[in-house]
């Protein structure tokens, strides 16, 4: 649980950071007195992706922690447990078949 609030709290900083840069930027192009000015798409591209990288990060965070969902690192715990029993099992059907031939 402690992981979970501190990698929250972490992603909730950047968004902070994020919002307090983008204020810079609208003071820096006026754009409260100028709300119709056109904005180069590079200055929004970037926020955007910025933004939705961490919106997806604790979105995959809350999934981890439903026990109804899955994601990614469930699927990968998952893949990982059931790669080592299908190791064991072909161990096993070695083990008995080396004995039917011997």
């Amino acid at each position: 649980m402690r992981q979970i609030i501190v990698t929250l709290n972490k992603h909730f900083n950047s968004l902070e950071r994020y919002i307090f840069d983008l204020g810079n930027i609208i003071k820096e192009l006026n754009l409260d007195e100028k709300p119709n000015q056109q904005v180069d798409s590079y200055i929004y591209e970037e926020f955007r992706d910025k933004t939705q990288f961490i919106e997806n990060k604790i979105l995959n965070l809350m999934g981890d922690m439903q026990s109804d969902s899955i994601s990614y690192n469930k699927f990968k715990r998952t893949l990982v447990k059931r790669n080592i029993e299908v190791k064991q099992l072909i161990e096993k059907i070695l083990e008995e078949l080396s004995k039917l031939f011997n």
